[in-house]
């Protein structure tokens, strides 16, 4: 401990503060920007290079020490190693966030612009700055909530009743800050959990996070925390703090309470204080880290500066905020048990020139330079250069070798004997003396002795993990990202033309005429997880049927070139190739599995092993003569045939198909020429890689959920197999169908009398129902039947019907009070049929009004014969010509990518380029957490429910005591629909009009 110098020296409180006040939570002022240098250890800074320029044994050092994100962490350790030992760094309030407060810089923590060692490793850190003190504010943000607690209970604002003052109660805010020591260890004791853990809960709760920690004391700061939050919101001097709190949850899908924005405004504005007063006393800062300093060390010791730190806060906040020096810490923790696994140690590194290091031969040899003058050998001609250039694309597993290099970008498995002969050829070069004569150059076999290398590049097992940080050291990742990143990370955004622009549109003016409008939504947003989300399974497989020749094949294959040929793969055997009795390793590694025309049959053997392979994301395998193992299983599968032969499930299966449409093939029908044309256009864009990395772009603009909820599963599975069912229904169904249709949503059965002949024993109550022998007739006349069924035919029909036991109708007579028989009565449950025969209540909205003013549902068959159009884009982009659709593809790609002058300028592109995420239109955690389904009366907007209009949604301001005409009914049900369509939804049917409404809106 150096001790503090007396002589001639003023003690900080006898020094002259008069000029310091109070903070003022409620005048809370953005600091000023300032600049502070920073001169760093030149050992430490010495050895940083060191680590810097030998990458592997950094990384394999860190690795094995247990530091998380070792690449960003070596990127980091690149940067410090290319800077000055000294620089000037400059700190600002960060504008980032100004959207959310309406251009407004709001008060917040300074952050270095210029980079700097603020947000570095606090190893790296305290390395570096080892000429300094750290000095922190104690339970920082704790402190600074008190401060804020009381003076906003002291607070008086007009309400209609006179002033009023808000009572704060921060008890247990003041017990953590008293006993936070006592707590930790308490809760480490209790619970079994480590320090880092407890000291990141408490961080994370100032900003809304809860957790169940089992430990009463932090519950009750928790329940605190949220009164507290409640409380200040009502304070009228805090409305602009919390509308940005609100704004910047809605734009950004992050948390930001009101507590963890004010705690961070106070705690800048007195650590910058704290900063200006020591800088007016002549004591130098080397960095700032939102709660504390690094103070360089001078000629007084470290409680020097945390006693003036304090005199200075106490003056600040009251005596709420205090300091404390904070040793210098070079351990490494391990994340699990919190104990010390290691610590960082500063090697002195000697930088000597050339000419004075000792000579070492390239071969290794241990000839001298003399000897060698006329004969040397290039580090590359060497083994250990040989190797280097080898192991890039080889590397051994167990008895098998991984070969990158013969089918690149996809991977070969080899035997020993296969390499041994491909490599026999590759020698490497030794100095070697014989006998007594001169040194002469040996050309040697690299195999032979590779083989034999213990240090050679060898992995335990081969697996594929996307994401990278999890991946053990010893096991081979087939994980090496798709192919369309390579493009882009070896490119810029200058690098499009109009024809990369028009190329990608044309590709998704083909997928809106091949696929049906509502499930394109759905398939777009898989082919959009697939990309985004490589390691969660979907958990569905997707089924594209039609007819040949009308473009299934050229859409998937723009599919295929995104994923690239090394994940994928294509069989028409699955149950041979992927889960056959005898199992192979076809699917390992691989994201993306076309079952190109595969029979019924492939599905049918093995029972249900085709739905592991589309469900779990761990599958049983066993190459050929080789023991079975487990293997992690991302795969995907699309299924391209002509037959509906999938095994579709209803309502939460595993398969979502749907039948193409014959629109292209039907445009060229006649017309050879323009066919040709228009699939080898079609076929250049699909292999353009440019247009490729921009359709990539409009996916991943677009967004999905990151797991795909029930509801969405439920909508899109098994809806092909409801349609096949109702086109495979006999006449009598078809009459069922035809009763329900008739009769409102609400009623849920309906009676009918025999024929309507009057009959002895009828009463007042069978006189009044309709006769089943008109309805039949009518029913007749509507569908027009080759010849005309009559209700004889109808109620024999019944007669079996219910003979076989089945349900949804009954027929019975009643005795009459002179002991007489009623006609026949047959009622129908209206409820039972619809749920039997799945009636599309997507068509509740798809009315029609009789004469009585009753709203009536329509059959698919009668809506699609009265309606104009039978697109279902909210912009009606089917009946645009092929010419407008394209054009607007190509607005809506210049749109999200910012083109201007040929050059795409849009911020989120330049993101995407630069190898990051683009913020999605809507938030992919909330889209898979909070999604759930609406119920009639809701208007679908963020969740991935069918939206429906129900009667009461329409006829919003009418009584059910005041009858409502047809012609109102239909006036109110047009201007609902107009509002409705109003509204964004997401959705790759109406790209353009949807996702520019959408950006409009955020």
């Amino acid at each position: 401990m150096r001790k503090q110098k007396m002589t001639n020296v003023t003690s900080p409180s006898d020094m002259d503060f008069s000029h310091l006040t109070p903070v003022n939570v409620f005048d809370l002022r953005v600091e000023p920007e300032f600049t502070l240098t920073e001169s760093y250890d030149p050992a430490a800074h010495s050895y940083i290079k060191y680590l810097a320029k030998h990458e592997c044994e950094t990384l394999k050092q860190f690795r094995f020490l247990g530091k998380d994100g070792s690449r960003a962490f070596f990127d980091e350790l690149k940067s410090l190693s290319r800077s000055n030992v000294s620089r000037e760094i400059l700190y600002e309030v960060s504008a980032k966030n100004t959207d959310c407060s309406y251009g407004k810089l709001l008060p917040s923590r300074v952050w270095a612009k210029t980079g700097g060692v603020q947000s570095t490793w606090c190893v790296l850190r305290n390395s570096l700055l080892s000429n300094t003190f750290d000095i922190d504010q104690k339970s920082s943000w704790l402190s600074c909530l008190a401060l804020i607690c009381k003076q906003a209970s002291l607070y008086e604002f007009d309400t209609p009743d006179g002033k009023k003052t808000l009572n704060i109660p921060h008890a247990c805010v003041l017990d953590w800050i008293q006993n936070k020591d006592e707590h930790v260890t308490t809760w480490m004791c209790q619970k079994d959990v480590t320090k880092k853990s407890i000291k990141t809960k408490l961080a994370s709760c100032a900003n809304g996070a809860r957790f169940k920690s089992g430990y009463e004391p932090f519950a009750n700061l928790c329940r605190e925390l949220d009164s507290i939050e409640k409380q200040l919101h009502k304070l009228p001097p805090f409305k602009a703090y919390s509308d940005y709190c609100k704004q910047k949850l809605l734009k950004t899908k992050k948390n930001q309470t009101l507590v963890g924005f004010l705690t961070q405004a106070v705690e800048a504005s007195i650590s910058c204080s704290v900063l200006r007063e020591f800088q007016k006393l002549g004591h130098s800062v080397a960095c700032v880290v939102h709660d504390g300093m690094n103070v360089v060390k001078g000629e007084y010791d470290s409680s020097y500066y945390v006693r003036l730190a304090n005199v200075v806060s106490r003056i600040l906040s009251d005596g709420f905020v205090r300091y404390e020096h904070k040793e210098p810490d070079f351990s490494f923790y391990d994340e699990k048990t919190g104990s010390e696994i290691g610590q960082f140690t500063v090697k002195v590194v000697s930088e000597k020139k050339e000419d004075d290091e000792e000579w070492a031969c390239a071969c290794g040899c241990s000839f001298t330079k003399d000897d060698l003058e006329k004969i040397p050998i290039k580090h590359e001609e060497s083994y250990a250069g040989v190797k280097q250039a080898f192991e890039r694309h080889y590397c051994q597993i167990d008895d098998e070798f991984i070969d990158e290099y013969s089918d690149a970008p996809n991977i070969r498995v080899k035997t020993h004997g296969s390499m041994r002969i491909t490599h026999k050829c590759k020698k490497y070069l030794l100095h070697k003396r014989e006998g007594d004569g001169p040194v002469s150059i040996h050309k040697l076999k690299f195999f032979d002795r590779w083989d034999e290398d213990d240090e050679k590049r060898m992995y335990r097992k081969s697996d594929s993990y996307p994401d990278t940080e999890n991946c053990p050291n010893d096991v081979f990742n087939l994980w090496q990202g798709y192919s369309v990143f390579e493009w882009v990370r070896e490119n810029n955004v200058a690098s499009f033309s109009d024809k990369d622009v028009r190329d990608a549109a044309l590709w998704f003016r083909h997928a809106h005429r091949l696929i049906d409008d509502k499930f394109r939504d759905f398939l777009m947003e898989w082919i959009c997880h697939m990309i985004r989300y490589p390691e969660v399974k979907p958990q569905i497989l997707i089924g594209l049927l039609g007819d040949k020749r009308i473009g299934k094949g050229q859409f998937l294959e723009a599919v295929t070139n995104i994923v690239g040929s090394r994940y994928f793969c294509q069989t028409s055997n699955p149950s041979r190739d992927i889960w056959g009795d005898i199992g192979t390793d076809f699917c390992r590694g691989m994201q993306l599995c076309r079952l190109a025309e595969p029979s019924e049959k492939e599905y049918k053997d093995g029972g249900g092993k085709w739905r592991v392979w589309v469900t779990d994301d761990r599958v049983n395998i066993r190459a050929m003569r080789n023991t079975a193992e487990t293997i992690r299983n991302f795969t995907r599968f699309i299924h391209d045939g002509n037959d509906p032969v999938l095994p579709d499930e209803e309502k939460g299966g595993r398969v979502a198909q749907t039948l193409c449409s014959r629109y292209w093939k039907e445009k060229f029908e006649g017309d050879e020429e323009a066919e040709i044309d228009y699939n080898t256009r079609l076929g250049q864009a699909v292999s353009n890689k440019s247009a490729l990395a921009l359709i990539t772009f409009v996916l991943l603009r677009c967004g999905c959920p990151k797991r795909f909820n029930h509801q969405t599963i439920s909508r899109v599975t098994g809806a092909f197999a409801a349609q096949q069912k109702k086109k495979s229904l006999d006449w009598f169904e078809q009459f069922l169908v035809y009763v329900a249709d008739q009769h409102p949503w609400t009623v849920e059965s309906v009676q009918f009398r025999e024929t309507t002949a009057h009959k002895m024993g009828d009463t007042k109550h069978t006189q009044s129902l309709p006769s089943l022998e008109e309805f039949v007739a009518d029913w007749s006349e509507f569908c027009a039947h080759k010849y005309a069924h009559t209700h004889f035919q109808v109620t024999r029909r019944i007669s079996d019907w219910i003979s076989m036991d089945r349900q949804g109708v009954k027929k019975e007579r009643f005795k009459t009070p002179d002991g007489g028989m009623t006609p026949r009565i047959y009622t129908f449950d209206l409820k039972y049929i619809r749920d039997q025969y799945r009636m599309n209540e997507e068509l509740k909205d798809a009315v029609r009004i009789d004469k009585d003013g009753n709203r009536l549902p329509r059959t698919i068959e009668t809506y699609c014969e009265l309606t104009e159009s039978k697109c279902t884009c909210g912009d009606n982009q089917c009946q645009l010509n092929d010419d407008d659709l394209l054009q607007t593809c190509i607005d809506t790609i210049n749109d999200l990518t910012g083109r201007e002058n040929g050059v795409m300028r849009g911020e989120e592109f330049q993101r995407y380029m630069d190898g990051e995420w683009p913020t999605p239109f809507v938030d992919s955690d909330k889209r898979s957490d909070e999604t759930k389904a609406c119920s009639e009366d809701e208007l679908c907007q963020d969740c991935d429910s069918e939206d429906v209009v129900s009667d009461e949604a329409i006829v919003v301001e009418t009584s059910e005591e005041v009858p409502v005409s047809a012609e109102v009914l239909e006036q109110q049900r047009r201007i609902y629909l107009e509002e409705r369509e109003n509204k964004v939804k997401v959705s790759y049917g109406s790209l353009y009009e949807r996702l520019k409404a959408k950006e409009q809106a955020m």
